[in-house]
C-alpha cells in the first residue's frame, strides 16, 4: 500500500504515522494543498490512497480532490474533517471523494475503513479488466458507455458526471422503473463496508438530476419513504 497523506496538523500526522508503519504501508506526506498535488500529478501511479484534510493552506482539501479528479477517476480518496465542516465534507463527496472520515476518529477505524475502501476498487477493477467487450447500457433516449465514462442523455453529451453520480445514474439505469433504497445505492456504489451517512445518497442524486436536467426532463424519480428509480415518462409526456 502506497498512501499520499496531506494534512496540516502534525499532532495527527504523527499518530497516523505510527499506525501506517504498524500496517507495514509505504506514506508519503505533504502539509499544505499545493504541495499535496504537486506531489500526487508527479506520482499517480505510485499512490493506492489519498487522504486529504478539508482544512488545509494555500488550496483547500476539496479543491485539492477536484484536483485529483481531474487527472485520475481510479485513485480513491478519504477525506479527513471535524463534523461542523459539513458544507466542506459534501462538496468534497461531489467533487469525487470515494468517502471520509469525521474527527475525531479512532486510528483502528481509519485502518479498516482503507482497507475496505483498497478491497473494494481493485474488486472493481478486477472485473472491469475481465469484460472482453464493452457492455452499452442503452434506454430510449440514453446511452451509457462504462468504460468510456461517456453518457449520451437526450442525444447531447453529459461529460461533468463525478464519478459516483456516474455510478448511481448506470444502476438506475440499468433496470428502468425499478426502485432502490439509499441503503442499496451505498451498499452497490461504496460497498458493504461504508461507514458515512445513508443521506449522502441525496446529495449526489440533486446534482446528478441539476446535470441531467440542463438537457432534458426529469429523469431521477423520487419514491417518497422507498428510494429512487430511473424513468423516461417524462419524456413521452412531452413529446
Amino acid at each position: 500500500m502506497n498512501i499520499l497523506l496531506i494534512e496540516k496538523e502534525e499532532a495527527i500526522i504523527q499518530i497516523l504515522e505510527a499506525f501506517f508503519m504498524k500496517e507495514k504501508w509505504n506514506y508519503d506526506i505533504a502539509t499544505d494543498g499545493v504541495i499535496g498535488t504537486q506531489m500526487y500529478s508527479l506520482n499517480k501511479n505510485k499512490y493506492n490512497l489519498v487522504l486529504v484534510d478539508v482544512e488545509l493552506p494555500s488550496l483547500d482539501g476539496v479543491e485539492v480532490v477536484k484536483y485529483i479528479r481531474n487527472i485520475s477517476l481510479e485513485t480513491p480518496i478519504l477525506v479527513l474533517a471535524e463534523k461542523k465542516f459539513e458544507e466542506e465534507l459534501i462538496s468534497s463527496l461531489q467533487q469525487g471523494a470515494d468517502g471520509y472520515l469525521a474527527r475525531p476518529f479512532s486510528p483502528l477505524l481509519m485502518v479498516a475503513r482503507i482497507k475496505a475502501l483498497y478491497r473494494r476498487i481493485n474488486l472493481e477493477r478486477g472485473k472491469r479488466v475481465n469484460l472482453n467487450i464493452e457492455q452499452v447500457i442503452c434506454t430510449k433516449y440514453l446511452k451509457i458507455y462504462p468504460e468510456k465514462h461517456k453518457v449520451i442523455f437526450n442525444k447531447q453529451e453529459i461529460n461533468s458526471l463525478s464519478p459516483k453520480e456516474f455510478a448511481i445514474l448506470t444502476i438506475l439505469a440499468s433496470s428502468p422503473t425499478q426502485v432502490f433504497s439509499r441503503k442499496k445505492l451505498l451498499e452497490l456504489v461504496w460497498g458493504n463496508e461504508y461507514f458515512g451517512d445513508a443521506r449522502t445518497i441525496d446529495t449526489h442524486v440533486k446534482t446528478l438530476r441539476q446535470k441531467l436536467e440542463k438537457v432534458g426532463p426529469h429523469v431521477i424519480i423520487t419514491v417518497w419513504g422507498v428510494g429512487y428509480k430511473y424513468d423516461e415518462l417524462n419524456f413521452d409526456i412531452l413529446l
